[in-house]
């Protein structure tokens, strides 16, 4: 990264002020790299840098900031959903959020209750988000059809509505939950999520009441069992009544009722009364109880009711038989699994049937009419040389059918494999690898890991995709013996075939010279010349961390003792001040973006136009980017294009805090709402 370009005459100076309100000194020369210094070590706990971490004091600080990025995901996804921007509510806890995860796991120690917590969090509010994007575009077909006058199809939507009501109940009281438990077991605050959760629910939930006491008519259901005992070889004898709210019955009807897991259908007569039988196949032999439920079809206007009736299970025991399997297989074979499943003679149809291979499952099939099952695969790797077993079990736990496991022999042969790749150099310290494994048959091996090793060390591991190919960008360790840098240095891809059924696989290739290279070190210093004065800047980012290297601190602190002028301004300084210096920020944004410096430029943008908008509106509090966003949206949310402002504060916490940064396109889109933000401004109108 190269910072540079003056935009203030020489010898002034002006001050920013970082998320924590304190004032940062730039000076004539526009000395960006030391204003971002300045911001990383002047904020709060969320800009700790990992990489200067070494004592027990520090990594707790840096456990604590980490856990304070991931709450503030959760939170800006949060915000989104509630903006309807569903698609960047789920990005939002993507790649970003796994890499501060990764991170925060190495920090804390793997297996730890908070890093586990964090990722199942993750994943209970993408399914959140997904569920009540569902409801709120269900709910607009639903007005569609009312206004529409097509009562059936209202009907139907109304019903999906009930059920995504539930799904969103359940999901945001375990989502709560979780934000409660994190808090226990972090640092972080999650507060504001918990609250947005909540209030999202319950709008929900109000606004389902309306729907359901608009659509449906309640019921009662009165159900009695004709025996306490039963069995899957005696079946229960049921009868009942189905009746309105009011006592009028649920007449000639044909209704589905729900005894646990199993569905049973009846007819009503003309009083509502009903009859029928239970046979009991996954319904659990441990309890004396039995819920049922009535089901209304999804254009009936009744809605559905529960009661329970009282009944033994008595668990039977059903054989599955296995057809023969080939007496050998290899990788990536064909092999067709199938069999019976039966409870003294009569065949048991519907019933879930686990194949399993060396122990690990392979599908989970079910049986037909005739108590049959089949399931066509091919040989993974991941099963072993040598004999193997495939089994199957029944998938019931407890129930009224159980079963032993059934197994059948097979012999599994090694297969012969090979790899091939490819390596470019654009500079020297990196190296652009891509390749394929497959069998000698030339068939794709997916899904394995590869070591890439360097002078016999492994540097990294890559795992083939789908069509066995695998790729990666290659660090070059830097060698201190110049004798070592000029002799020919060897890179190797390797597959270890331990624990499958295919042969390792080596190859290794001789590292190519640099594209273009001739001659001289990449690693440069750039003298720019401004006027009279010479600015000397450290060029480039390694491998594009976001966090400064220690080599930027180092110079920052050069230019600050060579600078003495440049000092913290711990006066208060006037609107108009404020809005002068905001512009000679979002100046040095824009030649930052002129140059290429992407991260630079984004994250100054945002600087300028937090400045811009606390001049504005008296805004003097400290607070962090999202918390900023918040207060702007709530307080004046009407005099800020609040769409802009949140794309541009998440652009600024993608330069600020991922490892890649933003892209060029992103730093140009993060302006565009710069200037639209800026187009806005009732100060900017008088500016110009």
């Amino acid at each position: 990264m190269v910072l540079s370009a003056a935009v203030l005459p020489v010898g002034a100076a002006t001050q920013i002020e970082s998320e924590s309100g304190e004032s940062l000194g730039i000076d004539a020369l526009g000395n960006t790299e030391r204003v971002l210094e300045q911001v990383q070590n002047n904020s709060t706990r969320r800009h700790v840098n990992p990489d200067e971490v070494d004592s027990e004091g520090d990594q707790a600080q840096l456990r604590e900031h980490l856990a304070s990025q991931l709450a503030s995901r959760l939170e800006e996804s949060s915000i989104e959903l509630e903006d309807g921007e569903y698609e960047q509510a789920e990005e939002t806890l993507g790649d970003d959020y796994s890499e501060l995860l990764a991170k925060y796991v190495e920090v804390s120690g793997d297996g730890t209750q908070g890093s586990s917590k964090l990722n199942e969090t993750r994943t209970q509010q993408r399914e959140y988000v997904q569920t009540v994007q569902e409801y709120r575009e269900t709910y607009a077909e639903y007005q569609k059809a009312k206004r529409a006058g097509n009562e059936e199809k209202a009907r139907q939507l109304a019903r999906e509505l009930d059920r995504l009501d539930r799904e969103i109940n359940s999901t945001s009281t375990s989502l709560t939950d979780s934000y409660e438990t994190l808090e226990n077991e972090t640092s972080a605050n999650f507060t504001g999520e918990t609250t947005q959760v909540n209030a999202t629910q319950q709008n929900i939930s109000s606004q389902q009441t309306r729907v359901r006491q608009s659509e449906f008519v309640r019921t009662s259901l009165s159900v009695t069992a004709g025996s306490n005992e039963t069995s899957y070889l005696d079946p229960l004898p049921i009868s009942g009544r189905l009746t309105a709210a009011d006592g009028s019955p649920v007449a000639n009807q044909n209704v589905t009722l729900e005894f646990g897991t199993q569905t049973v259908q009846a007819e009503t007569d003309s009083e509502g009364r009903f009859s029928t039988q239970l046979r009991p196949q996954s319904l659990s032999a441990t309890d004396s109880k039995i819920a049922v439920q009535y089901v209304p079809q999804t254009n009936s206007t009744y809605y559905g009711t529960n009661t329970t009736i009282s009944a033994t299970v008595r668990p039977v025991e059903a054989k599955i038989t296995f057809a023969d399997v080939p007496e050998t297989l290899s990788y990536g074979e064909n092999v067709t699994l199938s069999g019976t499943v039966t409870a003294e003679g009569r065949p048991v149809s519907d019933a879930p049937v686990r194949l399993m291979l060396q122990n690990s499952s392979l599908a989970t099939v079910r049986t037909n009419e005739t108590g049959a099952f089949n399931f066509s695969t091919s040989m993974p790797a991941n099963a072993s040389s040598g004999e193997a077993a495939f089994a199957a079990q029944l998938g019931y736990r407890g129930s009224a059918l159980t079963s032993n496991t059934t197994a059948v022999l097979t012999t599994i042969e090694r297969t012969e494999t090979q790899i091939q790749f490819n390596l470019t150099r654009d500079i020297a310290s990196q190296a652009q690898l891509s390749g394929r494994l497959e069998t000698q048959g030339g068939n794709p091996v997916s899904n394995q890991e590869i070591l890439v090793r360097f002078d016999g060390s492994v540097l990294t591991t890559v795992t083939t995709d789908e069509n066995g190919e695998f790729d990666a960008e290659i660090t070059l360790p830097a060698s201190d013996d110049q004798a070592d840098a000029e002799q020919t240095q060897q890179l190797a891809v390797e597959f270890q075939g331990t624990g499958t059924n295919l042969r390792d696989v080596r190859a290794e290739k001789a590292l190519p010279p640099v594209a273009g290279a001739e001659g001289g070190n990449s690693n440069s210093f750039v003298l720019i010349g401004v006027g009279a004065t010479i600015i000397l800047i450290v060029g480039g980012l390694f491998f594009g961390q976001r966090w400064l290297r220690a080599e930027r601190q180092s110079q920052s602190e050069t230019t600050a003792t060579e600078n003495p002028e440049i000092a913290d301004n711990n006066s208060q300084p006037s609107t108009v001040d404020r809005l002068e210096e905001s512009e000679s920020v979002l100046s040095l944004a824009r030649d930052a973006l002129q140059r290429g410096d992407a991260d630079v430029a984004v994250e100054l943008g945002y600087m300028g136009i937090r400045h811009r908008l606390s001049a504005q509106f008296g805004l003097e509090k400290q607070q962090t980017h999202w918390e900023y966003y918040g207060r702007v949206k709530s307080e004046h949310g009407k005099d800020v294009d609040m769409e802009k402002f949140r794309a541009l504060t998440a652009a600024y916490e993608t330069a600020a805090y991922t490892r890649n940064g933003v892209s060029t396109d992103s730093a140009a889109d993060a302006f565009d709402a710069i200037e639209s933000i800026l187009s806005d401004s009732p100060q900017h109108s008088q500016n110009d």
